[in-house]
């Protein structure tokens, strides 16, 4: 928890109202979770990466890929799109 706080206290934002909204203090809580109850969250993270593979096989121009709300990218298979992808 001390490290949360401190995260959150040291991180700098670019649009202050992330911060007052709650959006720093949620990505910091859902960051420390993934880490907390990794071995549950596993089945998640790869069900989700599958999902994304087959859905860009469908792909028929592989110029870009865009994610929107990644948030940690632990669900996201980075290396995969980066590799299938010119941008």
């Amino acid at each position: 928890m001390i490290k949360e706080l401190w995260q959150y206290v040291a991180t700098s934002t670019e649009l202050p109202v992330a911060k007052q909204m709650g959006f720093l203090k949620e990505a910091i809580a859902i960051d420390a979770r993934a880490k907390r109850c990794h071995r549950q969250w596993d089945a998640h993270y790869l069900k989700c990466k599958e999902t994304i593979v087959a859905a860009t096989q469908r792909a028929v121009q592989k110029r870009t890929v865009l994610v929107f709300g990644a948030g940690s990218l632990n669900d996201i298979p980075l290396s995969y799109l980066s590799s299938q992808f010119l941008r």
